[in-house]
């Protein structure tokens, strides 16, 4: 993996991490904060769902009623960790497929000064699927679908400096085929 996900930014940066459900968000912080959590801050959006709905005890990970709370719940989080003095990056973990989604938050960062990265995940459809499978809290396929229908890559307008994991043109070629015979001759070119 790339060095320069480890480093800590010499500017305090709000780094998005975007990608699909099952993709290896979560475990990517993770690794960086055992690599290096000084002066990091994890604010994450299922976290905040498993506070509120006390997942330890329920078993439950998801409830509608409660997103706007989420959502309320982590943008206070995310501005807590800008106005923090000793906050150097601020790892921002949930899908973040949308742009317009993402502006808000990337808004509140630049007016506070701080720098934007994107950590984006490039992973195929049916990896995704099949890591799914393998998790304890199983995310529903037709989630992933519409994720996966909706999800819009960064650019360098939006972001000061992106870092993609896997790759951006097989997943967008693969993304866009329109049958299934179209699919599987680009699938095959990338054998």
């Amino acid at each position: 993996m790339r060095k320069a996900i480890w480093i800590l930014p010499s500017r305090k940066t709000l780094t998005m991490l975007i990608g699909l459900p099952g993709s290896g968000k979560s475990t990517l912080i993770m690794r960086i904060m055992k690599k290096d959590a000084r002066g990091r801050i994890v604010v994450s959006s299922d976290e905040i769902r498993f506070r509120l709905l006390n997942y330890e005890e329920s078993g439950r990970d998801f409830d509608p009623s409660i997103e706007t709370k989420v959502w309320a719940l982590l943008e206070k989080e995310i501005q807590e960790a800008l106005e923090n003095p000793i906050t150097k990056e601020i790892l921002f973990d949930a899908t973040n497929v949308r742009r317009e989604f993402r502006s808000k938050y990337l808004n509140l960062a630049r007016e506070s000064g701080f720098k934007t990265k994107a950590l984006v995940i490039y992973k195929e459809l049916t990896e995704i699927k099949q890591q799914n499978t393998n998790r304890s809290r199983i995310v529903p396929e037709e989630v992933i679908d519409k994720l996966y229908k909706r999800f819009q890559p960064p650019d360098h307008i939006e972001f000061d400096k992106i870092v993609n994991i896997g790759s951006r043109k097989k997943y967008l070629a693969f993304q866009k085929c329109k049958t299934k015979k179209h699919c599987f001759s680009r699938l095959m070119d990338w054998m």
